[in-house]
């Protein structure tokens, strides 16, 4: 933990960001949404999570739809991976920790709080749009199964 509690220090002191270490992990928030960082040591790797859209907030089918859009490949999301977890709508990313440094890691975490405003700002734009219908299955497929593999 040693390595944690130094890098979160290091972070903190370079940016002048409000960090402090809980155990393993580390808590941010920004204006849209809270930042978590977690050092897996079984893994030992760091896990950066921020709650999109957070517990309790009712997902709209509107917004289902557009963030398994986005996660697709991965390519919209550049890589991180959205899904729920414990009824929040969550983007996550894993760095191994090895090679990490107060630098290296600071750029990291200013380029997933990029991503994760860019997919608020994707699902915010989704829920503004009318209701097609409650549930994101609702709309009929306008594709073949073979179409769908020549689109890709």
């Amino acid at each position: 933990m040693a390595f944690f509690d130094t890098l979160i220090s290091e972070v903190a002191s370079a940016t002048g960001l409000p960090l402090t270490v809980h155990g393993d992990c580390c808590d941010l928030s920004t204006e849209k949404f809270p930042l978590t960082v977690k050092y897996r040591e079984s893994h030992d790797d760091l896990l950066l999570l921020a709650a999109i859209r957070s517990e309790g907030v009712p997902l709209l089918a509107a917004t289902m739809r557009r963030a398994l859009e986005l996660a697709f490949n991965g390519e919209r999301t550049r890589g991180c991976h959205l899904g729920l977890c414990n009824g929040a709508l969550v983007l996550s990313h894993s760095l191994p920790a090895e090679g990490v440094n107060a630098e290296s890691f600071a750029a990291r975490l200013l380029a997933f709080t990029e991503v994760a405003q860019d997919i608020a700002a994707e699902l915010d734009a989704a829920e503004a749009l009318p209701e097609e219908g409650d549930d994101f299955f609702d709309e009929p497929s306008h594709a073949s199964q073979n179409e769908f593999f020549l689109q890709v």
